[in-house]
């Protein structure tokens, strides 16, 4: 499969219901300024599962505000998002099989910047439709 899974995934996100209009989402940090609202949605490795059928992908969703209870509700809104409604669809001409919850909401907050920071982990089986 030759799927890029970043662009993919930043899709899904910025695709999640009532997500406030103040966040924005990429795959870096570049769009960011410190004290606003952002989500970064990072890869961490990959692997393929069904030769040339299905890849599975890991990200890290790093979820950043002014305030820890803003980063916490953004990062509550794309997990349920993510897990509860995507899989099994298909968008783009790109099938989701699944989305395994690897690590749940943690908070992650920056001491020297006092930004505030909450992550989760997610695996995302995709292929192509």
């Amino acid at each position: 499969m030759r799927i890029d899974p970043i662009p993919f995934l930043v899709a899904r996100v910025k695709a999640t219901p009532d997500l406030p209009a103040d966040v924005t989402v990429s795959g870096d940090l570049d769009m960011h300024t410190p004290g606003t609202r952002h989500i970064d949605v990072v890869l961490d490795g990959g692997e393929r599962i069904v030769r040339d059928r299905l890849d599975a992908w890991t990200f890290t969703i790093n979820h950043h505000a002014p305030y820890k209870s803003q980063a916490m509700e953004s990062a509550l809104m794309v997990r349920e998002y993510l897990l509860e409604v995507v899989p099994g669809k298909a968008f783009d001409g790109v099938g989701v099989n699944e989305v395994r919850e690897e690590q749940a909401p943690f908070d992650v907050g920056d001491i020297d910047s006092r930004e505030q920071r909450i992550a989760h982990r997610l695996t995302v089986y995709l292929y192509e439709v």
